[in-house]
C-alpha cells in the first residue's frame, strides 16, 4: 500500500469540487449541481457547465 503525499505546494496536484450543501451527507444525496470543479491546477466546471469534454 504505497502511500500518496498530498502537499499543498506550488505544482502538486490540484483537484477540488465546490458545490452548495449543508453537509456531505446533503452533497452525496442530492447531488447537487458543481458549481466549480478543478482537476490537475486546470477549472473543468465553472457555474455548473463542463468546459473540457
Amino acid at each position: 500500500m504505497g502511500g500518496q503525499t498530498h502537499d499543498l505546494e506550488v505544482g502538486s496536484r490540484a483537484d477540488i469540487v465546490l458545490m452548495e450543501a449543508t453537509g456531505p451527507l446533503d452533497a452525496l444525496m442530492r447531488a447537487p449541481r458543481r458549481e466549480l470543479a478543478i482537476a490537475g491546477g486546470a477549472v473543468v466546471v465553472d457555474a455548473g457547465e463542463v468546459l473540457v469534454g
